[in-house]
């Protein structure tokens, strides 16, 4: 019985640090804006924090990249996500409520 209650909270502990999240890489719809190539110059950098519900199964914010692009007037961008220190942090505190985090980074000329 104590092995049993062991393995229960050894996956239930880590189904806290799992989680898979959609984000929608879009611009907005009356704009032209280019994928930029990795060794393209930079001119600015914005960071995003998307947070899901479900373990990344329901968007709880916002996850499309569209109104970022519009609001900045962005003429091209690189976008890339990870899952920083930060979102590992909220996932251990938050995790068992299901609530997820993931950072978006936006690089971008103007």
């Amino acid at each position: 019985k104590r092995i049993i209650l062991l393995g229960a909270l050894v996956v239930f502990s880590l189904s806290m640090l799992t989680g898979c999240a959609t984000l929608h890489v879009n611009a907005p719809s009356n704009r032209d804006v280019r994928l930029m190539a990795e060794s393209d110059p930079v001119h600015s950098r914005m960071i995003m924090r998307n947070w899901y519900l479900l373990w990344g199964l329901v968007p709880s914010s916002d996850n499309s990249t569209a109104d970022a692009i519009g609001r900045h007037n962005y003429k091209g961008v690189k976008i890339t996500t990870s899952y920083t220190f930060v979102d590992y942090l909220i996932g251990v505190l938050l995790g068992w409520t299901s609530l997820h985090t993931r950072t978006v980074y936006i690089e971008a000329q103007k």
